[in-house]
């Protein structure tokens, strides 16, 4: 047997702006939800009417086990209870039992739910390989998209299952190529190059950050920023520095800000507040935003501007990274550059004066 949809008259559709599908066979259920764009915003596999395992945008993957409900006072009734921490075990038994029962299913989507249950075993377990069109670099302009009024062109490259070190080999590589890294998250890595201008020699390091106190991480940031480097992107265990040879380097400091369970308008607020004062966001983590200015003034500009983007997924599904390019695109045109990733979200900044960026 392997997953086939359900007739869609038989599935209830409870979410406004959200279009409920649900895939069953005897063994296994998927049941996923998307936007009208097709971007998956959450999904649940139930294994062997038992274990079911969960995903969303903002939570990533959670494990559940049914159990009868000894609070709803309805016999018979069966609840799923979920831990906060995924089982190695159970996620190997279910990317197997997926791969195996959904060969019919469209190959997006069977990309997707395989990439999002392989991703928290790490090396632990590797999934069979994606399609080319996963791993390669995405470049803009993608075919649709307009011409922009800019020599700058914007990339996204999957990280999915890589090591720190595979990711530093990985931007390395496309700094051959001219690509500067300006923002790292979870799953996706974006780098901006200018076509028409000299390309900047970029070179990377990584240092660990596992078990250091937040006062110590800001101490390995300022010894970085007064060695010529600044921060590209940071990983849970490590932080990626960059170093431009060919750019004159200004002594930059550094400081951050706890960002543990704030929202999205929360950390907007915190970002105007901060740009007011002359820093910019350079970075973010889980817990952390990172900013760096200029230690002279007159070398920087007065202050800077932050928004926020919101992005359904950030998957490598190609028309879905069509779409994400262009729009990074048409800000970059405004004078906007990406600095950041967290969440479903893309950060960008640009001098408040509108001054060109360097």
């Amino acid at each position: 047997m392997s997953l086939s949809e359900v007739n869609t008259k038989f599935v209830q559709q409870a979410d406004p702006g959200l279009h409920k599908r649900w895939f069953a066979d005897d063994e296994v259920d998927l049941t996923v939800w998307q936007e009208d764009t097709g971007a998956i915003t959450h999904f649940q596999f139930v294994l062997c009417g038992r274990d079911m395992i969960e995903w969303d945008q903002l939570r990533g993957v959670r494990l559940g086990v049914l159990q009868d409900s000894r609070e709803s006072g309805v016999k018979g009734a069966r609840t799923y209870v979920l831990k906060s921490v995924p089982d190695s075990r159970t996620l190997n038994q279910a990317l197997r039992e997926f791969e195996r029962q959904s060969d019919e299913l469209d190959p997006r989507l069977r990309a997707f739910v395989l990439g999002a249950l392989g991703e928290p075993l790490g090396i632990e377990f590797r999934p069979p390989a994606p399609s080319e069109e996963r791993h390669r670099l995405v470049a803009s302009p993608p075919a649709a998209a307009p011409v922009l009024p800019t020599t700058l062109e914007t990339a996204v490259l999957s990280i999915r299952l890589m090591t720190p070190y595979r990711i530093k080999q990985a931007l390395e590589e496309h700094a051959a190529q001219g690509w500067e890294l300006l923002a790292l998250g979870g799953n996706v890595a974006l780098f901006q190059r200018d076509v028409g201008g000299e390309r900047i020699d970029t070179t990377y390091d990584i240092r660990s950050i596992t078990l250091r106190l937040p006062h110590q991480i800001k101490a390995l940031l300022n010894s970085s920023g007064g060695e010529g480097r600044k921060l590209g992107g940071v990983g849970p265990n490590f932080a990626f520095f960059k170093r431009a040879h060919n750019r004159p380097h200004k002594q930059r400091e550094f400081d951050m800000d706890s960002i543990t369970l704030s929202t999205v308008r929360d950390i907007d607020a915190l970002l105007d507040r901060r740009g007011r004062k002359r820093w910019a966001l350079t970075g973010m983590g889980k817990n952390f935003a990172f900013f760096e200015r200029t230690l002279r003034p007159e070398e920087g500009p007065p202050g800077w501007e932050h928004k926020s983007l919101r992005f359904s997924t950030l998957t490598m599904i190609p028309a879905l990274l069509g779409k994400m390019v262009e729009r990074l695109n048409c800000e970059i045109a405004e004078g906007w550059r990406p600095c950041a990733l967290r969440a479903g979200y893309v950060f960008l900044r640009r001098p408040s004066s509108g001054e060109p960026q360097v």
